[in-house]
């Protein structure tokens, strides 16, 4: 949609939507506050150093290694998976980027080249705000920025108090059409407040980075969007021009990964993990529309490791008990993490700080059961 009219004409699509992000991204006012006069808190000298240290090998190799290795490449086509594999033939050259990238303070753009893609919001497509721009970024862009926030990790509680004069004077501020304010409990003068602000009031329960917040965690319905996801993406996909092969390789890089951020937070009903390995069998071994086949092969078998004889799909109860066990190692390890605090404060410290005390009630008790029963006993 162009001015109100449809188009099919490309330049003129391309022209428009080049004018919506040049809008988007300009301001007209362009006063701004003068800070010759402000006195901002500063890091220390010792965290100035640490900071300007130089790069070594094992800094930026534990960067890499961390790295989700299947997220999309960008413009130099590999993703991380590539660095992490053949880390032992390119850390000459990597590690000789960061250095003179410490000497120079520069590095080359090619470094910095970036593919903008527009991702479709919903079906319906008609106006560029029905897309969501994402940034393509090329591998060693993100080594040497992961690098460089894991360095400011350490003093960002100096840096707060400059980020809010950054806030004055760059102009970038917090979306309030996009916020919404949420009670809870019993809040006075609560509609004054949305007032004031100008954002959107809201109730609990509602969806917050994809996952529903303040519902219990037990329902069964916070699943349902994962399992529409699931079944329109099953529908979609014209079992006739895949092999066996091909649908196993999809159900492994797409139907398996829809629901993982899911499994990494909540634990997943009996019920729905059965429905959710159903889509898959099915679509595995069913044929066209309503066409069913005989399953050949227990799933039990086919999740197995290629090594012992299956095909590699993730079992999903044992995967989302694995995910949510790996919260208590990350209890073990984080200590100053914020979080962390707050489970510690609520619940007490035991073992040297690796576990907390006995917990009676709450997800977090789920999550120790969960590791030490399995998840069988609990839906």
């Amino acid at each position: 949609m162009v001015d109100g009219e449809l188009s099919t004409d490309q330049g003129i699509i391309e022209g428009s939507i080049s004018l919506f992000y040049r809008q988007l991204y300009s301001e007209n006012e362009v006063h701004r506050p003068l800070l010759d006069e402000v006195v901002f808190s500063s890091i220390s000298r010792e965290e100035a150093n640490w900071l300007d240290r130089p790069f070594i090998e094992d800094e930026v190799f534990r960067v890499v290694q961390d790295f989700n290795g299947d997220k999309a490449p960008g413009p130099d086509g590999f993703t991380m998976a590539f660095f992490q594999s053949c880390w032992g033939l390119m850390k000459t050259d990597i590690i000789d980027v960061f250095h003179k990238f410490h000497g120079h303070a520069v590095f080359e753009k090619c470094i910095i080249a970036t593919f903008l893609a527009l991702i479709p919001k919903k079906i319906d497509l008609v106006d560029v705000k029905d897309f969501r721009p994402i940034s393509l970024v090329g591998g060693l862009y993100k080594i040497i920025a992961k690098v460089l926030a894991n360095r400011m990790r350490r003093v960002v509680h100096a840096l707060r108090g400059i980020l809010s004069r950054f806030e004055e004077v760059s102009g970038l501020k917090i979306n309030l059409g996009k916020s919404e304010l949420v009670p809870i409990g019993d809040v006075p003068n609560l509609h004054e407040l949305v007032e004031i602000l100008g954002c959107r009031e809201s109730t609990l329960p509602l969806k917050y980075l994809g996952l529903p917040l303040g519902a219990t965690f037990r329902d069964k319905t916070v699943w349902n969007p994962i399992l529409e996801k699931m079944e329109r993406r099953l529908a979609g996909w014209k079992r006739l021009y895949l092999s066996k092969g091909g649908k196993v390789t999809l159900i492994k890089s797409t139907l398996s990964s829809l629901p993982t951020y899911f499994l990494s937070l909540l634990p997943i009903p009996v019920k729905v993990a059965k429905r959710m390995e159903e889509l898959q069998r099915n679509f595995l071994w069913n044929g066209i529309g309503d066409d069913r086949k005989l399953h050949l092969v227990n799933w039990s078998k086919v999740c197995r490791p290629v090594k012992n004889g299956g095909l590699g799909i993730r079992c999903l109860r044992r995967f989302n008990s694995a995910l949510l066990a790996k919260w208590l190692w990350r209890y073990g390890e984080e200590n100053d993490a914020l979080w962390r605090r707050v489970i510690g404060a609520k619940y007490g410290n035991d073992w040297g700080g690796w576990c907390t005390k006995c917990v009676m009630q709450g997800l977090w008790c789920l999550f120790v059961e969960v590791h030490s029963k399995g998840l069988a006993e609990f839906f």
